[in-house]
């Protein structure tokens, strides 16, 4: 509102102007409003706004993370067992731990071990089972109903139930 000095997400141009925060510099571009708010929305809360965390299962090359990356969040973790995609999971996360695992091996008693996370901290656990087995995507002759990474899915979701992340 006019004149309000209280610090949130400005969503609107001219609130972003009016607000006392903002006076020094007024972002009049609405398409940069909100990245210019949020990061002194961020500057104005200091240690108070913690970055949340994302770890990536079945993580290719981290394109999902990539783009939780750029919202703000903190790339914990890539869990793949694809050579080629990892590495340039590592191109795309440099600050993040890599683990060249297949997920029906690797625990993820393990996984908190090794990014010293207990149950229920970690914000958000994404992933992108393998579908190939049953994607419409994917031409008749190469899918099987017996491709054992259809059930990979299982595996999701036991990281889902020993993690208890925030949001899946």
């Amino acid at each position: 509102t006019e004149g309000s000095a209280s610090v949130g997400l400005f969503v609107y141009p001219e609130t972003v102007r009016r607000s006392t925060h903002f006076q020094d510099q007024p972002c009049t571009n609405p398409a940069n409003t909100i990245v210019y708010a949020n990061a002194k929305y961020r500057l104005l809360l200091g240690a108070f706004m913690k970055q949340p965390t994302v770890v990536d299962l079945f993580s290719g090359c981290g394109g999902m993370s990539w783009g939780l990356h750029k919202r703000g969040f903190r790339i914990l973790a890539g869990i793949d067992n694809w050579d080629a995609a990892l590495k340039t999971f590592e191109l795309n996360h440099p600050n993040s731990e890599i683990f060249n695992a297949d997920l029906t091996v690797l625990t993820p008693l393990e996984v908190m071990k090794k990014l010293d996370i207990n149950q229920g901290e970690l914000d958000c656990l994404v992933g992108g089972p393998p579908c190939q087995g049953f994607s419409k995507n994917v031409p008749a002759a190469y899918r099987f109903l017996e491709d054992p990474r259809n059930l990979l899915f299982r595996n999701y979701l036991n990281y889902v139930r020993e993690l208890r992340p925030k949001v899946v």
